[in-house]
Protein backbone atom coordinates (compact mmCIF):
# COMPACT_ATOMS: atom_id res chain seq x y z
CA UNK A 1 0.00 0.00 0.00
CA UNK A 2 1.45 3.27 -1.14
CA UNK A 3 0.31 6.11 0.26
CA UNK A 4 0.05 9.38 -1.63
CA UNK A 5 0.17 8.18 -5.41
CA UNK A 6 1.96 11.40 -6.31
CA UNK A 7 5.23 11.09 -4.04
CA UNK A 8 5.76 7.82 -4.68
CA UNK A 9 5.23 7.93 -8.69
CA UNK A 10 7.99 10.90 -8.34
CA UNK A 11 9.95 8.91 -6.32
CA UNK A 12 10.07 5.66 -7.97
CA UNK A 13 10.11 5.13 -11.51
CA UNK A 14 7.70 2.31 -12.21
CA UNK A 15 7.83 2.17 -16.06
CA UNK A 16 11.52 1.79 -15.73
CA UNK A 17 11.67 -0.61 -13.48
CA UNK A 18 9.20 -2.27 -16.17
CA UNK A 19 10.99 -1.33 -19.02
CA UNK A 20 14.44 -3.02 -17.47
CA UNK A 21 12.20 -5.89 -16.38
CA UNK A 22 13.15 -5.07 -13.18
CA UNK A 23 9.50 -5.95 -12.45
CA UNK A 24 7.25 -7.33 -14.22
CA UNK A 25 4.01 -6.29 -15.23
CA UNK A 26 2.41 -8.70 -12.73
CA UNK A 27 4.52 -6.98 -9.86
CA UNK A 28 3.02 -3.68 -10.52
CA UNK A 29 -0.17 -4.44 -10.62
CA UNK A 30 0.52 -5.90 -6.92
CA UNK A 31 0.54 -2.03 -5.98
CA UNK A 32 -2.07 -0.38 -4.36
CA UNK A 33 -2.22 3.24 -4.10
CA UNK A 34 -4.49 5.64 -1.66
CA UNK A 35 -4.71 9.41 -0.65
CA UNK A 36 -4.96 9.51 3.25
CA UNK A 37 -4.90 6.46 5.96
CA UNK A 38 -8.22 6.24 5.46
CA UNK A 39 -8.88 4.97 1.79
CA UNK A 40 -5.73 3.08 2.32
CA UNK A 41 -7.55 1.14 5.10
CA UNK A 42 -11.12 0.60 2.62
CA UNK A 43 -8.08 -0.28 0.21
CA UNK A 44 -7.20 -3.17 2.73
CA UNK A 45 -10.19 -4.45 3.54
CA UNK A 46 -11.72 -4.05 -0.16
CA UNK A 47 -8.78 -6.91 -0.67
CA UNK A 48 -10.04 -9.14 2.11
CA UNK A 49 -7.06 -7.75 4.29
CA UNK A 50 -8.23 -8.66 7.76
CA UNK A 51 -6.07 -8.70 11.00
CA UNK A 52 -5.27 -11.93 12.75
CA UNK A 53 -5.42 -10.82 16.71
CA UNK A 54 -8.07 -7.53 16.91
CA UNK A 55 -6.88 -5.43 19.36
CA UNK A 56 -9.04 -2.75 21.24
CA UNK A 57 -8.59 0.36 20.43
CA UNK A 58 -7.82 3.06 23.65
CA UNK A 59 -8.50 6.07 24.22
CA UNK A 60 -7.18 8.63 26.59
CA UNK A 61 -9.85 10.54 28.59
CA UNK A 62 -10.26 12.36 32.13
CA UNK A 63 -10.74 8.87 34.06
CA UNK A 64 -7.87 7.04 32.27
CA UNK A 65 -8.00 5.10 29.26
CA UNK A 66 -10.98 4.08 27.66
CA UNK A 67 -11.40 0.82 25.38
CA UNK A 68 -13.48 2.24 21.96
CA UNK A 69 -15.61 -0.05 19.98
CA UNK A 70 -14.16 -2.23 17.11
CA UNK A 71 -15.20 -2.14 13.47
Amino acid sequence: MCVDRDYWTRTINFDLLLEAQVISPADLHLLRFADDAESAWQELAAAGIQTANPRPILRTSDEGLEMMPSG
